[in-house]
């Protein structure tokens, strides 16, 4: 019989996995695009609409993400993590057996709304369950392991790709072996709805929720992931157009991207010691500052692999930092309310991001738009750090709570 509890290594082991299956809703399927485009190439404005296939998702999880956080902090978290991963499965899966691309986009769109609710309610079961440096180096984990999801199953979903465009969407189907651990390897954890928890007590809630305490980490979320999902969405464009590069190549060049993300989310604990909450954001920006030029004016695929990676190490310390920084602001009895909020600004980053900087591809090239948003996110780098600096108020701590 599984003993469920906090520390218990199954529960640990059960909340990284499960989360990883939110940075697969997407990933998995990016190296098939352009098959999926040469598939569907009678169907009208079909480069658009093969993008919504990635993005359609995040609309949705825009949609439900507020009515997932809210039911979050009303009936409690397990009990939608578990509907969520089914549901998953379900409508995950369904592209594999679709060959109409409206039906395709039917099937993504009720996938995002599993994603929003498995989202949330894992990521508030981590908050509830750890506090101080405990929860910093959880969350820190819980990023590593949706990068190294990424890693994995970008690959893999570079490797069926070759195989038809429709056969990556079987990966999704991984979720009903998880389904069984999320039932009785995790417990919902006792909360006071006044305000004050009993896993990790911090304190009175506030009598409204704290909106204007969380605005800029929206913000930031919301242009970090607009930035990022340029690269899920186009690198498999470019390294066709630059080098020739296969679905298997496009995989593993994602997958390298999300594989130098995870040293620093697992250093994240360490890091925070050192750095204040706007210079690591400040680091975060800078280094897909520096990382996007190098693929724009990649020649081959070693150096957008290289561009990619630079890329990478900066997500790996903006999405902990993201989760730490809204902890530290969000009471408990709206912190589902408050991670539903966080998860409909990323998503919807993840939404706008092929009508933002599909335009400018359009104006300079698929490689010149890497080098436009590359100086975009190191000029916000920039102002991050100096407008923490001018005002202090802007400044979070890393760490909540006692050890």
């Amino acid at each position: 019989m599984i003993q469920a509890h906090p520390d218990h290594r199954l529960t640990k082991a059960t909340l990284l996995v499960v989360s990883t299956l939110t940075v697969m809703a997407g990933a998995t399927i990016a190296p098939a695009l352009p098959a999926m485009r040469a598939a569907f190439s009678d169907v009208p404005n079909v480069d658009i609409l093969v993008r919504l296939v990635l993005t359609i998702p995040g609309l949705f999880i825009v949609l439900a993400a507020p009515v997932a956080g809210l039911i979050v902090d009303r009936l409690g978290r397990k009990g939608i993590l578990v509907v969520s991963t089914f549901l998953y499965a379900l409508t995950g899966s369904a592209g594999y057996f679709f060959d109409s691309l409206t039906a395709i986009l039917i099937g993504r769109a009720l996938l995002g709304i599993a994603v929003a609710g498995i989202m949330i309610s894992v990521t508030t079961l981590i908050a509830d369950y750890y506090e101080g440096e405990a929860r910093a180096r959880f969350l820190g984990r819980q990023a590593a392991f949706m990068n190294f999801g990424g890693v994995l199953f970008t690959a893999a979903g570079g490797f069926l790709a070759d195989v038809t465009w429709q056969t990556p969407f079987l990966i999704y189907l991984v979720s009903f072996v998880i389904l069984p651990f999320a039932v009785f390897a995790l417990i919902e954890p006792k909360r006071d709805t006044g305000g004050e928890q009993q896993i990790g007590v911090e304190g009175k809630a506030s009598e409204k929720f704290p909106i204007g305490q969380l605005v800029p980490i929206y913000v930031t979320a919301l242009v970090l992931l607009t930035a990022f999902m340029m690269m899920i969405i186009q690198l498999p464009f470019l390294l066709e157009a630059v080098a020739g590069a296969s679905a298997t190549q496009s995989g593993l060049a994602l997958s390298g991207a999300i594989l130098f993300s995870i040293p620093p989310s697992l250093l994240f604990a360490r890091i925070s010691k050192r750095l204040d909450m706007l210079t690591i954001v400040a680091l975060g920006f800078a280094l897909f500052g520096i990382g996007y030029p190098i693929i724009g004016l990649g020649g081959g695929f070693g150096q957008i692999f290289i561009g990619s990676a630079i890329a990478g190490l900066g997500l790996g310390l903006l999405m902990p930092a993201l989760n730490i920084w809204l902890v530290a602001r969000a009471p408990e009895a709206f912190r589902g309310r408050a991670f539903g909020l966080l998860t409909t600004f990323i998503f919807l980053g993840q939404f706008i991001s092929p009508f933002v900087t599909e335009p400018v591809s359009h104006q300079v090239g698929i490689g010149g738009s890497f080098i436009v948003v590359g100086a975009v996110m190191l000029a916000a780098g920039v102002a991050f750090l100096v407008g923490g600096r001018i005002n202090s108020d802007v400044q979070a701590p890393v760490h909540t709570g006692q050890n």
